[in-house]
């Protein structure tokens, strides 16, 4: 059942469960998050058997499909929602068509080697396991009138890390020996998705993967075409102007989610970045996201 906003009276279209079955999968008009926690089970994921096991994360549409062969041992998490809950729209939360948002890929993406499911490094799933349960406690807890707001910028990082490692895994499927797994690039790429929001400096990237800095920076141009601040500084704009976008947070928020420190720094990079201000950003994303509900 949606969750109702008790502080503005108006009904959310999200659900968290912190003991999911998988048996009600997948939720008509919602996508769904699945983390396993721990255990494993067969399924049957649109008429192909697999067995799943923690950690992953299954990401489901309403249009797959989802049977639980045996029960095994399993425990989960999972976090359903309505793709127009991504949209900003304080006025209503119409279901939309939302095939073609980028950040909405993995619930409608399917081809030979991804069937919706992504395993999970220990670390990553650390995380992920953190903001979800971040999520479930803001749902219970409605603190105040922004919990929508928090709720969506903690889901956003999460998409955002599922897509790069899905991103980084078909490059590396793709990708001549020089970018074998587990190359320093690859562990640099992933420290990045997982860290941006800390204090991150070249020398412990250096550290992390054991090669000087010329080194370094000349395996990451080579794979990137960027030096490796300039991907940080660049990653962590992308979390920002997914955040202007679909968040009530305050810019100086935004800037400590994603990396910024504070609101002065975000918004010189921004600016010089995008040619706009994050307030001037925000408010073209706001009508252009109404256009687009009104339309659907």
């Amino acid at each position: 059942m949606p969750q109702f906003d008790r502080h503005r009276s108006v009904e959310v279209p999200i659900e968290y469960e912190n003991r999911e079955t998988l048996k009600l999968l997948p939720v008509s008009n919602r996508l769904t998050i699945i983390l396993i926690t721990d255990g494993k089970t067969n399924i049957v994921l649109n008429n192909k058997a697999m067995l799943v096991y923690a950690p992953c994360v299954i990401c489901l549409s309403d249009k797959d499909t989802l049977d639980v062969i045996d029960n095994g041992r399993l425990y989960a998490q999972s976090f359903s929602f309505s793709p127009a809950y991504l949209l900003r729209n304080r006025k209503t939360f119409k279901q939309i068509k939302n095939e073609d948002y980028d950040v909405l890929t993995l619930f409608y993406h399917r081809d030979d080697s991804y069937f919706g499911v992504i395993n999970l490094l220990p670390q990553v799933y650390i995380r992920i396991f953190e903001w979800l349960c971040i999520i479930g406690t803001e749902i219970n807890a409605q603190s105040d009138s922004r919990w929508t707001c928090r709720i969506r910028a903690y889901f956003l990082q999460i998409l955002n890390l599922l897509d790069d490692i899905y991103a980084n895994r078909k490059n590396i499927e793709n990708a001549d020996s020089i970018y074998a797994k587990d190359s320093p690039v690859d562990r640099v790429m992933e420290y990045i998705h997982m860290h941006y929001m800390d204090n991150i400096t070249l020398g412990r990237m250096c550290e992390l993967v054991h090669i000087n800095r010329t080194s370094l920076g000349r395996l990451y141009k080579e794979r990137t075409g960027q030096t490796v601040i300039e991907y940080l500084l660049n990653y962590r704009l992308r979390v920002a102007t997914e955040l202007l976008a679909h968040t009530g947070l305050t810019v100086d928020e935004i800037a400590r989610q994603s990396g910024f420190g504070y609101d002065t720094y975000l918004i010189r990079q921004f600016t010089a970045k995008k040619g706009e201000t994050p307030t001037e950003y925000r408010q073209a994303a706001r009508v252009t996201h109404s256009i687009v509900i009104e339309k659907g």
